[in-house]
């Protein structure tokens, strides 16, 4: 006989073969050969559901001997969340139905859970001939390829949201670059800005050491005019009082009358020219005071003027801080 194992199809078809064959003594012989080079677990159960037979594979797959199968009731070793479907299967076999690719797990003598695919087909006189494969380690392996494939679909998963983030994160790359451009744009604008201040701050201030010379100028003027005037009325004086003398020698000394009268006539045209001189000095001085008080005032604008121009380029450096402060985090 050939020593190639054979499939559950293979075992069928030869059960059915041999239990059709018309010498029982040569059929149980080559069955039981079948049976025992058979990798799969094989049960023959009588049509009161009783195992009756199982063969050598039982050593292997669940560790009992054959005696030590038979003995023991192999309801007890299913697995408790496979008895209720296990029940239904063995029905449905029991009514003559074929169970095909049947799924159950059986507690080995280690304590181990072996998962068994069965399919059962039901032979001469009612008794069933059931074959199981074990494929615990198929269905592990399909569980390992399950968990894998929902590892996969949320690494898929992670990887699109990534990429949707990537994507999100590249636009406000992009916004923060154009913020930046015009923040940078804004930054020129104001640093120009701050230049046409600082020279026209630079404008102002010489225009106001023009005017603060000018003004010392006018007060210098005012003073030598003042000190003119002074030295006028002083003269003035001295005048009268020789005038006063020339009347009293006048009155005595006739003579010297008209030459007194004569360098009178000069002494008046002069002191007319001083008075005249003085008045334009005087005018001189209202317009001086005139214009100081309108320097002082130009002053005061400009003062305001840098005042507010001061404001401006500390809120301007502030919102430059600020552009900056954004631009790093930006960058960051």
């Amino acid at each position: 006989m050939s020593n190639k194992k054979p499939t559950i199809q293979e075992l069928e078809k030869q059960v059915h073969d041999l239990i059709s064959d018309k010498n029982p003594e040569k059929s149980e012989e080559k069955l039981d050969y079948f049976l025992n080079i058979s990798p799969y677990l094989v049960l023959i159960i009588n049509p009161k559901g009783k195992v009756i037979k199982i063969n050598k594979s039982c050593k292997t797959i669940l560790g009992y001997s054959q005696k030590e199968i038979l003995d023991i009731d192999l309801w007890s070793l299913i697995h408790p969340d496979d008895v209720k479907k296990t029940i239904k299967a063995s029905a449905d076999q029991s009514k003559g139905k074929r169970i095909i690719n049947f799924i159950n797990r059986y507690k080995n003598k280690d304590g181990l859970y072996r998962t068994l695919e069965w399919q059962t087909t039901v032979v001469k006189d009612g008794f069933t001939y059931a074959f199981g494969q074990d494929i615990t380690v198929r269905n592990e392996a399909l569980k390992k390829l399950a968990i894998q494939n929902e590892e996969k679909e949320k690494r898929v998963d992670e990887l699109g949201i990534a990429n949707k983030e990537l994507d999100f994160l590249n636009e406000e790359k992009e916004k923060k670059a154009d913020e930046l451009g015009i923040a940078n744009k804004e930054l020129d604008f104001l640093n120009q800005e701050k230049e046409k201040r600082a020279d026209e701050l630079g404008i102002a201030n010489k225009e106001l050491d023009f005017q603060n010379e000018e003004k010392e100028k006018r007060a210098d003027e005012l003073g030598v005019a003042t000190k003119e005037l002074d030295f006028q009325n002083e003269e003035k004086e001295k005048r009268a009082q020789e005038l006063v003398i020339a009347n009293k020698e006048l009155a005595f000394q006739n003579e010297e009358k008209e030459k007194r009268a004569n360098e009178l006539i000069i002494t008046n045209k002069v002191l007319a020219f001083q008075n005249e001189e003085k008045e334009k000095r005087a005018d001189e001085l209202i317009i001086a005071n005139k214009e100081l008080a309108f320097q002082n005032e130009e002053k005061e604008k400009r003062a305001d003027e840098l005042g507010i121009a001061n404001k401006e380029l500390a809120f301007q450096n502030e919102e430059k801080e600020k552009r900056a402060d954004e631009l790093i985090i930006a960058n960051k």
